[in-house]
């Protein structure tokens, strides 16, 4: 499949971290054959839904650091996965802090949860980390930045 129409946020090299996102129509449906993520726009600043969520959250992407020594695998070329991890909290930014292992090349990788019920969903994408006082704290766009374009791109 091919991007037909790809909305994204605003200029996020001048530091508006929260807009990171992009969205693409696909000129072929591909979920009939390989299935359908939905997404959820959690209130995430609430501790109680943060409590609920707790080690409920994965992240799958590409970071650079696995596998690390795999044999027929390459860094950052072959997908991983973090379970287990949570979010703890939303910056004044309105970014989502996590704690999913992450390195470079994991941008972009979704934070998804399993609910209870057992549904698997969407709750924001990883987009990068912070450094302060020694201490790194990995951070993420929230579904409601790019939910109403994914909505008006969904077939």
């Amino acid at each position: 499949a091919n991007a037909k129409v790809v909305d994204y946020g605003k200029d996020w090299s001048r530091g508006e971290w929260d807009e990171d996102w992009a969205v693409m129509e696909l000129d072929e449906p591909l979920g009939a054959y390989y299935g359908q993520l939905g997404w959820s726009n959690f209130k995430l600043k609430s501790r109680r839904v943060r409590d609920a969520l707790r080690k409920r959250i994965f992240l799958a992407g590409y970071s650079r650091d696995f596998p690390d020594d795999v044999p027929g695998h390459r860094p950052g070329k072959t997908p991983g996965i973090h379970r287990n991890c949570s979010i703890n909290g939303i910056r004044k930014d309105g970014r989502i802090m996590h704690n999913c292992d992450t390195d470079k090349g994991a941008s972009g990788s979704a934070l998804i949860a399993r609910l209870k019920s057992g549904k698997v969903v969407i709750v924001g994408l990883h987009n990068g980390w912070i450094r302060r006082d020694g201490r790194i704290t990995n951070v993420g766009t929230q579904v409601n930045r790019w939910a109403k374009a994914a909505r008006a791109h969904r077939s």
